[in-house]
C-alpha cells in the first residue's frame, strides 16, 4: 500500500517534512507505521494541518480511511510526547530621557507571529504628571516607518505589530521647564488581546529633571 503526504494549511518542506514510500503488510500483520517530521521553528503560527494518504493497495486489500488530517500545534497544547508553545509575549522596557527630549519606548514581540498583533498603549502618572511634565497622554505616537525612516503617527486606540514584525516604538514628548524637581517617572502600560490574549505588565518611563 502506498503512502504520502500533502499541504493543508502547513506547507510541505517548511513546515513538516514531505514524506511517501510504500508500507508492506506480512501476513497475520495488521498495523504498520510511518514518520512525518514537524519543523520546530519560534515563528508564532497558530494550528496548522497537513494531510496524510493511503492508496494503491494490493493482495485483496481496500482502504476503510484514506485520509487523515493532523494538526500542528504551537500554542502550547501539542503533544504527547511534548509541548512546544511560539506565542508571542509583550514587553516594554524602562528607559532615561533626559528633560524637554521625546521618551521613546520599544514593544517588543518574545516571537514573531504569521498574523498582527494588536494592543491597546495607555499612560498613566507616576511621579511625573502627564500633561505637566510631559505632553498630554493623547499627544502619544506610534512609529509606522522603520526605526532608520520614523513615521510618527498620532496613538487611536490600538497600535498593530504587523505579521513577522516584532517591536513598535512609541512617543511621548516631555516638558522642558525651569523648576527643580528630581528625577520622576511615569507609567506605560499595553493591554492586548484583540488578535491574540497576553498578559499587561507595567514598566516605567523616567525622564531626569
Amino acid at each position: 500500500m502506498a503512502y504520502n503526504t500533502a499541504s493543508g494549511t502547513a506547507t510541505s518542506g517548511a513546515d513538516f517534512g514531505a514524506s511517501s514510500g510504500t508500507l508492506t503488510f506480512a501476513p497475520n500483520v495488521t498495523s504498520q507505521t510511518f514518520t512525518v517530521a514537524i519543523t520546530n521553528d519560534t515563528t508564532f503560527e497558530g494550528a496548522e494541518n497537513y494531510t496524510a494518504n493511503l492508496s494503491a493497495p494490493t493482495g485483496g486489500a481496500t482502504i476503510a480511511t484514506g485520509t487523515v488530517t493532523t494538526t500542528i500545534n504551537d500554542d502550547g497544547t501539542g503533544g504527547p510526547p511534548g509541548t512546544d508553545n511560539d506565542t508571542p509575549a509583550l514587553s516594554i522596557a524602562d528607559i532615561s530621557v533626559v528633560e524637554g527630549a521625546s521618551a521613546v519606548f520599544t514593544v517588543s514581540l518574545s516571537n514573531p507571529s504569521t498574523s498582527a498583533v494588536v494592543f491597546t498603549p495607555s499612560l498613566a502618572n507616576g511621579t511625573a504628571t502627564l500633561g505637566t511634565d510631559t505632553a498630554g497622554a493623547g499627544t502619544l505616537e506610534f512609529n509606522s516607518g522603520t526605526v532608520l525612516v520614523p513615521v510618527w503617527t498620532a496613538v487611536s486606540g490600538n497600535v498593530t505589530i504587523p505579521a513577522g514584525a516584532t517591536s513598535v516604538q512609541l512617543r511621548l514628548a516631555t516638558t522642558d521647564d525651569v523648576i527643580s524637581e528630581g528625577n520622576e517617572t511615569f507609567h506605560t502600560h499595553r493591554h492586548s488581546g484583540l488578535r491574540r490574549h497576553y498578559g499587561c505588565r507595567h514598566r516605567h518611563g523616567h525622564h531626569y529633571r
